[in-house]
């Protein structure tokens, strides 16, 4: 379910219990009674509204009851959804921090090949055109190993993964 559907449902969920919260509680202080009744109340009146108000505060109770239990329950599923994401994120990060430090040890290692290269051609100046063609081939070489050898970045995990 998307994400944007569960919030609507819970959304209105939450409101539809709201209002039937509310309303009991509504209920429960704007008793309406007769005029006879609300002048001289007799006691099967008062045993009545008595029982009236506490199957209210009953119903209220288990309504109460079943929030907290629905909040526990809503709490428990976020909580383990954030640890998924928190977990996939670190193992992204690990892959992501071992590629990058490949490929800075390709790149130190090419310019140490380079300047090898460049100071035994600076060294070198009357040597032939044969060696310094050598030493140029031999950094080539390096250079194409170690381009081949280059990771990739890892690609930020998409949803199926996580």
């Amino acid at each position: 379910m998307s994400d944007v559907i569960e919030y609507v449902v819970n959304s209105f969920a939450w409101s539809v219990i709201g209002f039937v919260v509310g309303w009991l509680g509504a209920s429960l202080r704007s008793d309406i009674h007769t005029l006879k009744e609300a002048l001289v109340p007799t006691e099967e009146a008062r045993a009545q509204r008595l029982k009236r108000t506490q199957r209210s505060t009953r119903l209220l109770g288990v309504i109460v009851a079943v929030l907290a239990v629905a909040t526990v329950v809503q709490g428990v599923i976020a909580q383990q959804r954030l640890n998924d994401v928190s977990r996939c994120q670190a193992q992204y990060n690990e892959r992501f921090a071992a590629a990058s430090k490949t490929r800075a040890d390709l790149a130190d290692e090419d310019r140490r090949a380079l300047n090898r290269m460049l100071l035994t051609l600076y060294q070198k100046r009357d040597a032939s055109e044969q060696e310094r063609l050598g030493v140029f081939e031999r950094w080539v070489r390096i250079t194409q190993r170690n381009e081949r050898h280059r990771p990739q970045l890892p690609e930020y995990p998409i949803e199926d993964e996580c």
